[in-house]
């Protein structure tokens, strides 16, 4: 219960507690105070009127690179995200085309970015992969039902209760399967990028290594559990296995002909491993303040999960191909492939939901790609044959949810703070009320830069009160600490610690490190798990503490 606990609390704290971080992250800047005021010039391919949309979608592309200020607020309050060096929007409909950049390719030369450059399109490349699953299926050389032991017995050895896994499920994210770029494992490849060690961003990884390094965790749920969803690089990697064992041929070599070449996408690229310098990509980097440049990074750590680079326009091609069931020939095809995977799932609402291969996202059909430097959002709205495709050189970056900010400004889709704040998991979350007056037992304390969370010591006890009238009482194993809170907007809160008893710990003590992160504070959240609270304070460089109690 507790293990299944925590990975909750990890799902949800992507989408709550980090943004608090994202927001306290240390020194952002914009692209303006890297390169000047001429970063924020404007390159238009497109002669759109200068109409109110328009205006609206220039102002979104000037948010995804600066500091937020009183005249230009965050693209998103509860998801804040840190400018990013440049970025494009490409929107396509029957009334016309903005095509549009801002911001540098970089932060030495502070080149403008070119709007119809390529730039790798991350988890998108799952679009590609699903087609080509779909398209074996209609020939009958797998099915979308067949067990994935049928073609990885090995593999799928590797996790206990791992057996009923089918390919429709790796499709839809229901495997249950971990991702191997989750991995706290030292040695894994998830591992050293939580450690920060920048020196793997070259290394070349092989499908079968991702797939056992995923490995080092055990199943999120049983296979197929309704309602339960859990993104998968590693269901991905292993439907490019399959893939390559029906065909024949290389993954690179049967996507592309099924895909790319077939619906005629010149400036679309599986890289095998780095992209070639004619590719033209802009420098890349992990976020504001740009010191991390991930340029360097091999694609063979994403492969079928996210090794293409593309370009607007020919995402542009392939959304509508893909979406209106042009690379199937019969439409049960499409119909099975936008079936929703995970019906109930407490993390999606009617506005947003995973697909077999995509999202539906406010009447947008597309996905989401993150690289270790680009983060990319692309979407096709049917209803009005709208095509939107932003993206930018930074791994964070407003552009993740830029569906539903674009789709704002074009008068289709609500906002996403609209959306997230619906979501049944966020909409039924425990307030900070609920816990005041009660007492919270420590379950272990991670401090950044660390790969455990510290657990207290059998027989040792670990507790904090929140008092109505803003004073705490903790227990810091052997001393009584008094302090006082103070919480604000976005699940912000403060501790100052105060008075403490000075007896001497025994050795092995998390006491220091309980008190330190408590006295960093600077975010919450609150999650109602069964009939436990689960309540996790952090601090801006993602220490935290996680405290559990009966409601």
């Amino acid at each position: 219960m507790l293990r299944k606990s925590l990975l909750l609390l990890v799902a949800l704290m992507s989408l709550a507690i980090s943004a608090v971080q994202a927001q306290e992250a240390p020194s952002p800047v914009g692209i303006d105070t890297v390169c000047g005021e001429g970063a924020l010039t404007i390159i238009a391919l497109d002669e759109m009127p200068e109409d109110a949309t328009t205006q609206a979608l220039d102002t979104i592309l000037r948010q995804l690179v600066t500091l937020p200020t009183d005249e230009l607020p965050p693209l998103s309050a509860v998801q804040p995200k840190p400018p990013a060096p440049g970025a494009v929007i490409f929107v396509d409909s029957p009334e016309g085309r903005y095509f549009r950049s801002i911001g540098a390719v970089d932060i030495e030369s502070c080149a403008f970015v070119n709007p119809a450059m390529g730039f790798p399109i991350g988890s998108n490349t799952k679009m590609f992969t699903a087609a080509v699953i779909f398209q074996l299926h209609e020939e009958g050389l797998l099915s979308t039902s067949d067990l994935v032991s049928q073609y990885l017995p090995d593999e799928i050895a590797l996790w206990d209760g791992a057996e009923s896994i089918t390919i429709d499920m790796l499709l839809g994210h229901t495997s249950g399967l971990p991702d191997y770029l989750d991995s706290q494992d030292p040695m894994t490849l998830g591992g050293r990028y939580e450690a920060d060690d920048w020196d793997v961003l070259g290394q070349t990884y092989t499908p079968q290594e991702l797939v056992t390094q995923a490995a080092s965790q055990p199943l999120v749920f049983a296979p197929g559990t309704e309602a339960q969803w859990a993104y998968s690089n590693t269901g991905y990697i292993m439907l490019g296995q399959i893939i390559e064992q029906v065909t024949g041929k290389t993954y690179i070599e049967a996507v592309t002909e099924r895909v790319i070449e077939r619906l005629g996408m010149a400036n679309t690229v599986l890289v095998a491993d780095f992209p070639p310098a004619e590719l033209g990509l802009a420098t890349q980097y992990i976020a504001s303040p740009f010191t991390v440049n991930t340029s360097g990074w091999n694609f063979t750590q994403a492969w079928s999960a996210g090794n293409a680079v593309s370009t607007p326009e020919d995402m542009a091609i392939f959304l509508r191909a893909y979406y209106t069931g042009a690379l199937y020939q019969n439409p049960e095809t499409l119909e099975a492939m936008m079936t929703r995977a995970a019906p109930g799932n407490t993390l999606e609402s009617e506005d947003f939901y995973y697909l077999h291969g995509g999202y539906y996202k406010g009447g947008f059909l597309g996905h989401g790609g993150q690289t270790l430097g680009t983060e990319s959002d692309v979407g096709y709205h049917p209803a009005t044959d709208t095509v939107v495709v932003t993206w930018a050189n930074s791994s964070e970056s407003g552009t993740g949810r830029g569906i539903y900010h674009i789709g704002h400004a074009l008068g289709i889709t609500p906002t996403w703070d609209e959306v997230y704040s619906n979501l049944p998991a966020v909409a039924s979350q425990p307030t900070f009320e609920d816990v005041v007056g009660l007492t919270l037992e420590l379950s272990g304390v991670v401090v950044a830069g660390t790969q455990e969370q510290k657990a207290p010591a059998e027989g040792s006890t670990y507790s904090a009160i929140f008092n109505a009238d803003g004073t705490m009482n903790i227990v810091a194993d052997c001393n009584t600490v008094m302090a006082s809170y103070t919480t604000g907007d976005a699940s912000a809160i403060t501790i100052e610690l105060g008075a403490s008893t000075r007896v001497a710990c025994p050795e092995g003590s998390i006491a220091d490190d309980f008190l330190n992160v408590l006295g960093e504070a600077s975010g919450y959240s609150i999650f109602s798990i069964g009939d436990l609270l689960l309540v996790v304070i952090a601090t801006p460089d993602q220490s935290n503490v996680s405290f559990t109690t009966a409601q």
